[in-house]
């Protein structure tokens, strides 16, 4: 019994090694197979990609050493999202392609306002490319609850994308990041403002040198 236990452990190794991150300031563990559920696809985002955890980011790679000072960012036409056409009438994936339109200029916005001159964004060229997709959406789903004649409306949305940052010649990836915000009782549309400028913040920090 004792070796078939080890034989087990040892066959179910490779599989939790291959799935784990580490932290932006630690190690980072490549991940082998699929991450969050399955949503994550490290395979989209290109080879070397490690991901680790950060303050505000499920999921983020940073190729060492990245300097975007002086480049221009060329913010993309999103992909279509890959969201299923299940449920609530096909909701959730039209709800992923609102996203998918009014996500990249909050993003585009986010960062002209930080960089300060530091490097550029532009809609139509650039030294680096930053794309994204929507991989899981849920639309406004929201109850009511009474308590002496009141009421409180509760919403369940969530928005869960990738996005990533490429050399715009090579492709090699730059940056790149899976992430997932909830819209509790707040509209899901200030949520992505938020973390749009959340993230803008990031990539002075780590990102400008």
């Amino acid at each position: 019994m004792t070796s078939m236990v080890f034989s087990l452990l040892l066959a179910l190794a490779p599989i939790s090694i291959g799935a784990s991150v580490g932290t932006i300031d630690g190690e980072q563990k490549a991940a082998s197979t699929r991450l969050d559920d399955g949503l994550l696809d490290p395979k989209w985002f290109g080879e070397g990609v490690a991901f680790t955890e950060a303050k505000g980011i499920d999921y983020v790679w940073i190729k060492p050493g990245l300097n975007l000072t002086g480049k221009t960012i060329h913010i993309k036409v999103w992909e279509d999202p890959i969201v299923p056409k299940r449920g609530l009438f096909g909701r959730h994936e039209k709800t992923a392609k609102i996203h998918t339109k009014n996500f990249p200029p909050k993003l585009q916005k986010a960062l002209a306002q930080v960089l300060e001159g530091r490097a550029k964004i532009s809609e139509s060229e650039g030294d680096a490319v930053l794309i994204g997709r929507f991989v899981a959406a849920k639309a406004q789903s929201g109850y009511s609850f009474g308590i002496g004649g009141g009421g409180l409306e509760i919403s369940s949305e969530s928005a869960t994308w990738d996005l990533k940052i490429t050399d715009a010649k090579t492709g090699e990836p730059l940056l790149a990041l899976h992430h997932r915000v909830f819209g509790i009782n707040i509209p899901i549309e200030l949520r992505l403002s938020q973390w749009a400028n959340h993230f803008a913040a990031f990539v002075v920090d780590k990102a400008l040198k």
